[in-house]
Parts: structure tokens; C-alpha cells; sequence
């Protein structure tokens, strides 16, 4: 006959005992010290009225207080977010850039005539570069004099962003879009971005800004050269380049975030000036042929806090 071992019935009760003391536990775990007041803020801050070209405004928003990712080590600012005398983050609505200007001001009918001046060397193409509406640091880096397809020499000006009004367009069509020919070149033209109103409480606290740029480029031959972040219409803080390729479509690439300054200060009255804004700079990824680069919008999002009553 069969016997059951007297332990075996021992390890069940004590098995059942464990079990109902780790439940109990766990039970009075979670009743104590869970709240509702930290939720989660997604690292890459969306915009209700991106799918809207009417450009109206919307009232400014309460966004969370803690990243999606936050861990146990309190490695954001969780913490010190509930024992701080700031009210939780908010965000101004988002704002177009109102002013861009690139490495060249003149028409595209003076630039492309640039290509039908003949040469005996690259000097020859500084001077009419930036009689034409060039920098002279960039006329002078980047003009080359290259064998024409007659079999003379003629001038290859450097390459620059084209209507820089269709950056500011926000139209999602690739024609009307401020446009950049990639070819392999040690000048990499930079489009500037700047005048976007952004309407901020005179008694915010800024933690954080991102700038959200739609761009593409037609062979996906092209990746961020500089993302700057402008003060004055001066770079600062850290470049936030990406490494990923700019897609065949137009598409929106966010650069910062909630808690990202970029690696300085900023006061209320940096981000409502005129000369507060972003520079894009696009770099050829291949070593012949060329690419069109284009940028239709940028927008921007200033994160901060107030003094809670």
C-alpha cells in the first residue's frame, strides 16, 4: 500500500503560509504610499495642432511632471517634484519660426548664374560668389573651378538652402519647401531659424525646449550636419544632431525635450526674443552625385514651471 511522506504535508502548509503572508503583504504595499499625482511625460513631446495649417493658437497645457522612463533611482526629478515649491511642468503652445535666412541672400536666379562663369582656378569664383549674395568664409571654403561639360572650365559655387521662406510655409509639399543640393563638400550650408513669439508667464522657470523640424531628403542621402539651439541669433549649449537618415517624406524630427536645455540657461526674456531660435545643417552622406534636401516647418515648444500659490 501506498503512504504519503508526513513532510510532503508539512512543505504544503507551509507553502499555503508563505503564499497568504506574501499576499497580505503585497496587499498592504499597495494601500499605502501609491498616488495619482505623478504621471508620466513621454520623451517626444506632440503637438495637438501639427495636422493644422492655420497656424490659430491654443491655450496653454498642463503636461506631466515625471518621464515615461523614470526608474527607482529617481533619475529624473521626481523627487524633488514633490517637494518643490514650482508648480508642475506646463508647455507654451507650439510656435512657427517666422524669419529664415541661409549661408546666401540673394535670388536663385544670381545664384544659379554662378554655374556659367567660366575659370582658370577656384579663385576666379570668389569674388562674383558673394557679389551674388554668399558669406565670404563660404565662397572662399567651398567655390571650386571643375571641368564643364563643354570641356572648359567653369565655377561650382557652394551649394546653399534655396527659399528659405518655405521653411516657414508649413505647406507638406516638397515644391514649395526650402530646399538644399547635397553634393559631398567640406561646407555644409546652415539654415537659420529664428522670430517665433513664443508667449511665456513673466514668472516661469524654463526646464526644458524642443524644437520639431518636418524635413526630407528625396534619396534619404542626407543626415543632420548641427542641430543648434540660438540665443541672439548666436549658437549655444550643445549641438543635437542625430545620426539617423532624413527620410524620403516630410517628416517631424523632435530635438529636446521637457527637461532638455541644451546644455545652458535661459531667462523669459531669451525665448521671447526676436534672435531666439534654431539652425539646421544638413551633411551628404554619399561621395558622388547629389541629393535636394527640404525643410517646411519648425516649430518649437518651451517647457516650464511657475510658483504654485
Amino acid at each position: 500500500m501506498k503512504t504519503s511522506s508526513p513532510l510532503a504535508g508539512i512543505s504544503r502548509r507551509h507553502s499555503a503560509i508563505q503564499v497568504a503572508g506574501a499576499l497580505a503583504v503585497m496587499g498592504a504595499s499597495l494601500g499605502c504610499g501609491s498616488s495619482d499625482d505623478a504621471h508620466d511625460l513621454p520623451h517626444d513631446v506632440t503637438d495637438a495642432d501639427d495636422a493644422s495649417d492655420d497656424g490659430r493658437l491654443e491655450a496653454t497645457t498642463e503636461v506631466d511632471a515625471a518621464y515615461a522612463d523614470e526608474t527607482a533611482d529617481g533619475s529624473a526629478d521626481a523627487t524633488e517634484d514633490r517637494g518643490s515649491s514650482l508648480c508642475p511642468i506646463q508647455q507654451t503652445t507650439s510656435a512657427r519660426a517666422r524669419m529664415a535666412a541661409s549661408g546666401f541672400s540673394g535670388s536663385e536666379a544670381q545664384y544659379f548664374a554662378l554655374y556659367s562663369l567660366t575659370c582658370q582656378s577656384a579663385l576666379d569664383c570668389i569674388e562674383p560668389c558673394v557679389a551674388a549674395g554668399a558669406t565670404r568664409a563660404s565662397c572662399m571654403d567651398a567655390s571650386e573651378c571643375v571641368a564643364g561639360q563643354d570641356g572648359g572650365m567653369m565655377c561650382r559655387p557652394p551649394t546653399y538652402w534655396l527659399n528659405t521662406a518655405g521653411a516657414l510655409a508649413e505647406s507638406g509639399r516638397m515644391a514649395s519647401a526650402a530646399t538644399l543640393i547635397l553634393v559631398k563638400s567640406d561646407y555644409n550650408d546652415t539654415l537659420v531659424l529664428t522670430n517665433f513669439g513664443v508667449s511665456i508667464p513673466d514668472d516661469a522657470t524654463i526646464s526644458g525646449i524642443q524644437f520639431r523640424v518636418r524635413h526630407n531628403a528625396d534619396a534619404g542621402l542626407a543626415v543632420d550636419h548641427a542641430v543648434r539651439i540660438l540665443r541672439n541669433g548666436v549658437p549655444v549649449g550643445a549641438d543635437h544632431s542625430q545620426t539617423s537618415a532624413w527620410p524620403a517624406a516630410l517628416t517631424y524630427a523632435a530635438y529636446g525635450d521637457a527637461y532638455d536645455v541644451w546644455g545652458t540657461s535661459w531667462t523669459v526674456e531669451d525665448v521671447r526674443a526676436t534672435g531666439f531660435g534654431a539652425s539646421v545643417a544638413a551633411r551628404y552622406t554619399d561621395v558622388v552625385g547629389n541629393d535636394r534636401a527640404h525643410v517646411d516647418s519648425v516649430r518649437v515648444t518651451v517647457f516650464y514651471r511657475t510658483p504654485c500659490d
